[in-house]
C-alpha cells in the first residue's frame, strides 16, 4: 500500500493504472539501451580521486549545502621538518601557507574559523566546491571533520545542529525570549547577563523581593532557561546564547502556578513589551481548552502581534490529546524525542515507560495528538541550575525551549521573516519522526518533523541549499503542485532524475527503468531510488538500496508537480 493524492492505494493497481504494461516494458527496452551505450562516458566523468579526504568528510559535505566544519593539514615546512623547531621561523611559514592557501580559495567556498600560529594546519567550514579545490592543491596534505566534544547539551545541539549555527554567527544576538515559568538563578554565571527584565505573578504572594523578582526557588525555571541562552561558562552552552530573556515567575516554589498568572505573565507581554520576540511556556495540566478562555485569546493576541508562544505538550503520556497550554489555538506544540540512548527512561506517568531509547525516538510520556506542531530533544538535557551550578531534567519541558531559541536564530538570521513564515520554515525543514503512538497496533504512526537549526543558514530564497532543482522558496511555498511543502535541506524530497525541474513521464520511466536494480549493481542511482517519508505524498525520503515499487508510486505521485 501506499500513499497517494491524499488516500492510501494499492500499490500494483496503481501501476497498471497509470502505465499499462506493454508501455513500461517498451519503455524499459528503450531506455535501458540508451543508457548502457552512455553509462562508460558518465561514470568515468564522476571518478574523483578522495585519497586525501578523511572518514565522513565527503558525507558531510555533501550533506551541508552550508559547509561542513574540516581541518585542513598543510605540507609540513622545512623547519617542522628539522631537527629542532625553529619557532619564529616556523611561525612564518606557517602563516605564509595559510595564507597562500586562502588566497586560492574563494571565501564564500571555505570560511576560516581558526588559524594556527605553529602547527600546519587551517581550520574552517568547507562546502563540495571549496573541498574539490582544496583536494586539487599539491600543498594539502590531508582535510579531516572538525570533531564536537562537549557535556550535557553536547547531544541535544549537535542533534539539531545548533552548533553550525552558533559557528555561522546566529546566536540568538537581538532576539529576546519571554520565559514563563519559577524564574531564573538571576545571579548565575551564564545567565546574569542575559536578564532583559524581570516580572512576578503569582496569586497569594511568594514572589521574591526586588531587585530580582524573577529568582527561582525551584529550579525548574533555571533549567529551561539555560537551554535557551546558558553561555556555556559552568553548564553547557544554550541553543541562543546571545539571546536576552523576560523572566516571568509564574510558577511558585512547589512548580504550580493558577492560568490567572499565566494570563497575566502574556498580558504584560502584551501591555507593556511589545520588543519581546517570542514566549515559552514549559507548562501543563490536566485542562483541556476552550476557544474564548483568557489563555487561548491572550495567546492568539500575541501571535497576531507577530510574537509567537512556544508550549510544551506535557508529560502525561497521552497521544490523542493535548491539555492547557499545549491545546491553545495559536500556540506552537512541541513534543518530545531522545538525543541519544540513554537506556531505560524513567516513567513520568505510571502505564509508561521506555525500555528501549536512541536518537529521535518519541518518548512514550510525550503528549500528541494530530495537531502537535514540533518535535524535539527533551531527554536528557543538563543545562542551569540553582545557585549557580547545573542540573538535569527530562521532559517536553525541555523540548519546548529547544524550539524557542531555535525560532530566535531563525529571526536572526533573517530579519524579515514574519512569525507565519518563522514556524512554517521550522515545521517544513525538521526532520520527519514516527511516533508509534505506544500502542499495540504498528500500524497507528504519526509523523511530525523535529526541529533542525540549520534552518537558520537557509537565508536566500532564489538558491537551491539541497541542489534537487527546487529553489528554496519555491519548496516554502504552499503549492505543491509549485515545488511547495517541500524541506530545502532534504535532496530526496523531489523526483525529478532528469534535473529539468519539473516531474513527468521521462522521470516517471527513468525511475521504472531501474526496477529491481539494487545498490552495488551496475546502473543503480539513488536519483531514482526514494522511499515515501510523509507527511505529503511528494515527501521522499533517502535511498534505502534497492529499486521496488514503492520508488514507482514515488514517481506517479510527483507527476506534474513542478519547479521548472
Amino acid at each position: 500500500m501506499v500513499y497517494l493524492a491524499g488516500r492510501w492505494a494499492s500499490s500494483d493497481h496503481l501501476l497498471m493504472r497509470h502505465l499499462p504494461l506493454r508501455l513500461c516494458v517498451l519503455a524499459l527496452g528503450v531506455l535501458l539501451l540508451l543508457l548502457t551505450a552512455n553509462s562508460a562516458g558518465s561514470h568515468q566523468s564522476l571518478a574523483i580521486d578522495s585519497s586525501k579526504l578523511g572518514p565522513g568528510v565527503q558525507q558531510a559535505v555533501d550533506g551541508a549545502p552550508s559547509g561542513a566544519r574540516v581541518l585542513v593539514t598543510l605540507r609540513h615546512p622545512a623547519a617542522l621538518r628539522s631537527g629542532q623547531i625553529d619557532v619564529p621561523r616556523l611561525r612564518q611559514r606557517v602563516r605564509a601557507a595559510q595564507t597562500k592557501l586562502l588566497a586560492s580559495v574563494p571565501a564564500e567556498e571555505f570560511t576560516t574559523t581558526r588559524r594556527y600560529l605553529a602547527v600546519p594546519a587551517i581550520a574552517g567550514r568547507v562546502t563540495a566546491g571549496g573541498l574539490a579545490s582544496l583536494e586539487a592543491r599539491p600543498d594539502v596534505v590531508a582535510v579531516t571533520l572538525d570533531g564536537i566534544g562537549d557535556a550535557g547539551m553536547n547531544l541535544t545541539v549537535p542533534m539539531m545542529h545548533a552548533n553550525e549555527t552558533f559557528d555561522a554567527g546566529l546566536r540568538g544576538a537581538g532576539q529576546i525570549v519571554a520565559v514563563l515559568d519559577t524564574g531564573m538563578d538571576t545571579d548565575h554565571a551564564d545567565l546574569a547577563d542575559s536578564i532583559a527584565y524581570e516580572a512576578c505573578f503569582l496569586t497569594g504572594g511568594g514572589c521574591p523581593a526586588p531587585p530580582h523578582v524573577s529568582d527561582d526557588d525551584h529550579g525548574h525555571g533555571t533549567n529551561v532557561t539555560g537551554v535557551i541562552t546558558s553561555n556555556g561558562t559552568i553548564a553547557p552552552r544554550g541553543v541562543a546564547p546571545d539571546a536576552q530573556i523576560a523572566s516571568y515567575k509564574v510558577l511558585n516554589a512547589s512548580g504550580n502556578g493558577l492560568f490567572s498568572d499565566w494570563v497575566a505573565g502574556l498580558d504584560d507581554i502584551i501591555a507593556n513589551h511589545p520588543e519581546v520576540d517570542f514566549v515559552n511556556m514549559s507548562l501543563q495540566s490536566g485542562f483541556g481548552c476552550t476557544p474564548d478562555a483568557p489563555l487561548n485569546i491572550a495567546v492568539s493576541m500575541l501571535r497576531q502581534m507577530g510574537i509567537g508562544t512556544f508550549i510544551a505538550s506535557g508529560n502525561h503520556g497521552s497521544k490523542n490529546n493535548l491539555t492547557v497550554p499545549a491545546c491553545l489555538t495559536d500556540g506552537v506544540s512541541v513534543g518530545a524525542v531522545y538525543d541519544s540512548d540513554i537506556g531505560t527512561s524513567p516513567s513520568l506517568k505510571s502505564s509508561c515507560s521506555d525500555t528501549v531509547t536512541a536518537a529521535d525516538v518519541v518518548a512514550c510520556w510525550s503528549d500528541s495528538s494530530a495537531e502537535l506542531d514540533l518535535l524535539a530533544p527533551g531527554a536528557y538535557v543538563t543545562s542551569t541550575g540553582r545557585t549557580g551550578a547545573t542540573s538535569t531534567y527530562l521532559g517536553t519541558s525541555q523540548a519546548s525551549p529547544h524550539a524557542a531559541a531555535l525560532a530566535a536564530i531563525l529571526k536572526q538570521s533573517i530579519p524579515s521573516l514574519g512569525l507565519d513564515e518563522v514556524i512554517s520554515r521550522m515545521k517544513l525543514t525538521g526532520t520527519t519522526v514516527s511516533d508509534d503512538l505506544d500502542d499495540a497496533d504498528p500500524a497507528t504512526k504519526r509523523l511530525t518533523p523535529r526541529i533542525d537549526a540549520r534552518v537558520a543558514l537557509i537565508t536566500d530564497d532564489n538558491a537551491d541549499a539541497d541542489g534537487d532543482g527546487c529553489t528554496n522558496g519555491q519548496e516554502y511555498g504552499q503549492d505543491e503542485t509549485a515545488g511547495g511543502l517541500r524541506n530545502p535541506l532534504s535532496e530526496w524530497d523531489y523526483m525529478n532524475p532528469t534535473g529539468d525541474g519539473q516531474n513527468r513521464v521521462d522521470d516517471v520511466l527513468a525511475t521504472l527503468n531501474q526496477y529491481f536494480i539494487d545498490a552495488g549493481e551496475p546502473g543503480y542511482t539513488t536519483a531514482t531510488d526514494r522511499t515515501y517519508a510523509g507527511p505529503y505524498p511528494w515527501n521522499l525520503g533517502a535511498p534505502d538500496g534497492k529499486q521496488r515499487i514503492d520508488d514507482v508510486i514515488g514517481a506517479l505521485s510527483q507527476y506534474f508537480h513542478d519547479c521548472a
